[in-house]
C-alpha cells in the first residue's frame, strides 16, 4: 500500500501534539488512543463524529479537528472503520423559515353604529431543509404574540394587553435537501370593534411568532422569528412582558 500524502497543516497538528501527549500520557481517559501516522508522528485523541469519509478527533485538551483517515496508518484506518460502522454519520443541519400571517376564519357585523370582525388568525410557516443532508424526526415549537384590545363587539377591559401562546408540530418523514414544507400553526382570535361616525376604534393585533426546529432529542437547530417592530426584543428565552401565557 503506497503512503498517503499528508497535508501542512495535519503534519503540524500531529508534531504539536506529540510531545503534550508525553506529558498526558498518565492522566488522560481510557477512551483517548494513539493515532499514528504513515511517517510515525502520533496524536492521542478519541473519535468524536464522522462525515462524509472525514473523522472528528478530540484531544484531551478539548480541541477538535477533522481528518480523513488514510493519513494514518493501517490499524488505526481499520480501527476507525470499524468504529463508523457502530456510528450513525454526523447529520448537517441548516434550515429556512419563513412565516406570513394568514386569515383562516372569521365573521364581520354590521350593526350599523358599529362594525364587528371575529377573526380567527395564524401563521403560515415554510420549513426548508437547506443543507446537502436528508434529515428524519424533526419538529417544529412555536410562540404566537398578540395584543388584546377588543372582546368580542366592546372594547377589552382588564384583560386588554400582549398575550402568548404556544404550540408544537412535527415534520413527518424525511425532508431531502432543498424541500420545503407547509405548516399552519394554532390559530389565535382576533376582535375588531369600529364605532361608527366616532374615533373608537379596538382592534387586536398578531404581533409576530418565533419558531424553533428541534431534532428527535429535542435538541434546538434553527431558531426563527419575524422582524417586526412589535417583536423587537423578544427572543425564546426573552419573552419580554406578557399579561398572559395561553395553553395550547
Amino acid at each position: 500500500m503506497k503512503n498517503q500524502l499528508i497535508t501542512p497543516s495535519v503534519i503540524r497538528i500531529l508534531a504539536c501534539v506529540s510531545l503534550l501527549g508525553m506529558s498526558q500520557a498518565q492522566t488522560e481517559p481510557q477512551e483517548l488512543r494513539e493515532f499514528v501516522n504513515s511517517a510515525g508522528q502520533g496524536i492521542r485523541a478519541k473519535l468524536v463524529s464522522h462525515r462524509k469519509g472525514k473523522v472528528m478527533l478530540a484531544r484531551a485538551d478539548g480541541k477538535e479537528f477533522e481528518v480523513d483517515p488514510v493519513v494514518f496508518r493501517v490499524e488505526d484506518q481499520a480501527y476507525i472503520k470499524e468504529w463508523m460502522k457502530s456510528v450513525p454519520e454526523k447529520k448537517q443541519y441548516r434550515f429556512t423559515v419563513n412565516g406570513t400571517k394568514t386569515k383562516v376564519g372569521g365573521d364581520f357585523t354590521d350593526m350599523g353604529y358599529k362594525r364587528i370582525k371575529n377573526e380567527q388568525w395564524a401563521y403560515k410557516l415554510a420549513i426548508t431543509n437547506s443543507s446537502s443532508d436528508p434529515v428524519t424526526g424533526i419538529s417544529i415549537r412555536y410562540r404566537l404574540f398578540y395584543t388584546n384590545r377588543a372582546d368580542g363587539e366592546f372594547s377589552a377591559g382588564s384583560d386588554r394587553g400582549v398575550y402568548m401562546k404556544p404550540g408544537q408540530a412535527p415534520i413527518p418523514g424525511e425532508l431531502v435537501s432543498n424541500q420545503t414544507i407547509e405548516i399552519t400553526t394554532d390559530a389565535v382570535k382576533l376582535d375588531f370593534v369600529d364605532y361608527d361616525g366616532t374615533r373608537d376604534r379596538y382592534k387586536d393585533e398578531l404581533e409576530g411568532c418565533i419558531v424553533q426546529v428541534l431534532n428527535a432529542d429535542g435538541q434546538v437547530l434553527h431558531e426563527w422569528s419575524n422582524t417586526a417592530s412589535p417583536m423587537k426584543g423578544r427572543t425564546w428565552d426573552n419573552t419580554g412582558k406578557l399579561t398572559q401565557q395561553i395553553s395550547p
